[in-house]
């Protein structure tokens, strides 16, 4: 029987139940409680999130525009992004512990 998952509540129902459960937003699970299918509906995002993913969405664009042009310069514009928020997290857990940097 397919095991499904919405929030904490794990529910295993029929075959021909599945397609109605993942419309009322449940995720479609195996026995390790990864996720096989996504839900369909039932679900809703705040405003700022969804902000968030357009923002997120625009900003990959423009990088795989750029990475495009230039023949790779997105990853390298992407390692740099990542050392750079590797070095705040640094300061900022240097901060936490009262030392200097």
């Amino acid at each position: 029987m397919p095991k499904l998952k919405k929030a904490n509540r794990i529910i295993e129902v029929t075959d021909s139940q599945v397609d109605g459960y993942l419309k009322r937003g449940y995720d479609l699970i195996d026995d390790n409680g990864r996720i096989l299918k996504h839900a369909t509906g039932g679900r809703t995002v705040s405003l700022a999130e969804y902000n968030k993913a357009l923002e997120e969405i625009e900003r990959l664009k423009e990088e795989l525009k750029k990475a495009k042009k230039g023949g790779g310069g997105g990853q390298k514009a992407a390692k740099n992004d990542d050392n750079q928020k590797a070095e705040q997290t640094d300061e900022q857990t240097a901060e936490q512990n009262g030392e200097d940097k």
